[in-house]
């Protein structure tokens, strides 16, 4: 299997540059829309939380992938602000 890795570095924070990955306005929405690495279907995202992120943050997407229904919630299960992000996925 081929391993792509990419080292970018940023003038910024390192609080300033996790807002960017803990945002799934940013790193969720390309599954919002249809498309070829998609298979033609597209998911829903719902945020079931008030908080959008942060530990507890809880998320459920529902549609389909390759004509399979999708319905899945992941929530945030270890959070260290502007150091990891980890997520659980939960039925």
């Amino acid at each position: 299997m081929k391993t792509l890795s990419r080292t970018e570095t940023y003038n910024a924070t390192p609080e300033k540059v996790f807002q960017c990955p803990d945002d799934l306005g940013v790193t969720g929405m390309h599954m919002t829309k249809s498309s070829m690495p998609m298979m033609g279907g597209k998911l829903n995202l719902e945020f079931i939380t008030p908080h959008h992120t942060g530990l507890g943050s809880k998320y459920r997407w529902t549609g389909n992938v390759m004509w399979m229904e999708m319905d899945f919630t992941v929530e945030v299960t270890k959070w260290l602000n502007g150091k990891k992000k980890r997520y659980g996925n939960n039925r």
